[in-house]
């Protein structure tokens, strides 16, 4: 920590579209065969670490990284970084909104969709906000009762005419119309075809079908898009480059540390082939991709399977932070339902073996990510898509699936996705 003591935090700039390092040509070999592509050299820092580009970069967000950019904890004494820190709901899509003070038709979307849905009015949606909002009630809470309720400007005491708690809290048991529709969330269904020892089909189509719903999920290019209008990606790194080190005694050292610096990420840009007459910025976008079923209930058998996306163009000091919220949510996965045995007993005439719900459970996965891996996206990652970014100016990005994440019980049903 001593060596960044001598760093004074400065406000951060504004950051349009920051000009490029000073670059410099890395000597040519004397007679290549066949002529190594030019390495665009960064002048070293003050703590000896230096670049080298492939392609000169449009920009560089290190150049206004301050160290309260790097770290965050409650008890420091900083001014939160509007670039950075989001909106914790921004995960689930653009237009939700965290604070109870917004919850009012103003700050939504200006679609059909009442924003106080499931309840009938936004004096309930509220009562009920303040209510499940903590588990247990303090002086805080209830001076957010008083302020974010009782004093909205759309509470009206007539619409508690007949209130009760218990029918409340079934709306939301019952509703099958979640509020976040209008981010971008659809409901879909997947068909699995079911196999049986012993039964022949002419083909995997003829074969008998099952489908499976409850598939929620958002576009892939939905969130690389809205990712790249946010504020934040003013910190994304659009160039990968190889991290150098001079040691005190004058040898270089790679340094390893982020997907943008890997040799993967290195070779993914290498192979993009950009687009006949266009003279867009190309920007290679490494999703990180992780799954984790979770159970919501200490007695009982609720369960949730959310997977995640995330942008890695980012620093890992940043992206880590409580408050970046870098990771966006993709989908939710169905189980398995139990009325499989049904199918298979009305179908076959008997039970579907161990072996067999096995099977199943893997094609449900992979017919999920077929789902997800839409024409569009599709396209885009073979042509790219133009976005206009944070700071106005257009790119063409091209998806790349850098990781995927998940614990042991699930990389059984993803271990052949590809």
């Amino acid at each position: 920590m001593g060596q960044y003591a001598a760093l004074k935090p400065v406000p951060r700039p504004p950051k349009p579209h920051l000009p490029s390092p000073e670059l410099q040509p890395s000597p040519s070999p004397q007679s290549p065969s066949p002529e190594a592509p030019a390495l665009f050299t960064t002048e070293a820092n003050d703590f000896g670490l230096f670049r080298q580009y492939h392609m000169a970069p449009s920009s560089d967000p290190d150049l206004s990284t301050m160290l309260s950019s790097l770290c965050d904890a409650p008890t420091f004494n900083v001014i939160a970084d509007p670039v950075i820190q989001r909106n914790p709901l921004s995960v689930y899509g653009l237009h939700t909104a965290t604070d109870p003070s917004l919850l009012s038709p103003p700050s939504r979307t200006s679609d059909n969709n009442q924003w106080f849905t499931p309840f009938l009015n936004a004096t309930v949606c509220r009562v009920m906000n303040w209510f499940f909002a903590t588990t247990t009630k303090t002086l805080a809470d209830l001076d957010a009762l008083v302020n974010d309720v009782l004093l909205a400007p759309d509470f009206q005491t007539s619409d508690l005419t007949g209130f009760d708690a218990t029918r409340e809290a079934k709306h939301l048991d019952n509703s099958t119309i979640p509020s976040f529709v209008s981010d971008g969330w659809t409901e879909d269904f997947v068909t699995i075809r079911l196999p049986q020892k012993g039964v022949c089909n002419k083909s995997e189509e003829d074969a008998p079908s099952m489908d499976v719903p409850g598939v929620w999920h958002r576009s892939l290019l939905d969130i690389i898009s809205a990712a790249f209008k946010d504020p934040s990606s003013l910190d994304f790194h659009l160039k990968g480059f190889i991290q150098m080190w001079t040691t005190p005694d004058g040898h270089t050292e790679r340094v390893y540390g982020e997907a943008y610096t890997s040799d993967v990420f290195l070779d993914m840009e290498d192979k993009i082939t950009p687009e006949p007459s266009c003279s867009l910025e190309t920007v290679v976008v490494p999703l990180m991709v992780y799954s984790d079923s979770t159970h919501l209930a200490n007695f009982g058998t609720a369960a949730l399977w959310p997977a995640y996306v995330g942008i890695r163009l980012q620093s890992k000091y940043i992206r880590v932070k409580p408050t970046s919220f870098a990771n966006h949510h993709l989908a939710y996965f169905p189980v398995l339902p139990d009325y499989v045995q049904d199918v298979y007993q009305k179908t076959f005439g008997t039970s579907a073996s161990a072996e067999v719900l096995t099977f199943l459970r893997r094609e449900l996965i992979h017919a999920i990510w077929t789902l997800l891996l839409d024409e569009k996206f599709m396209h885009a990652y073979e042509h790219g898509v133009v976005v206009e970014c944070a700071d106005g100016i257009f790119c063409r990005l091209f998806p790349r699936f850098f990781t995927y994440s998940a614990d042991y019980p699930e990389k059984y049903v993803v271990c052949y996705f590809e």
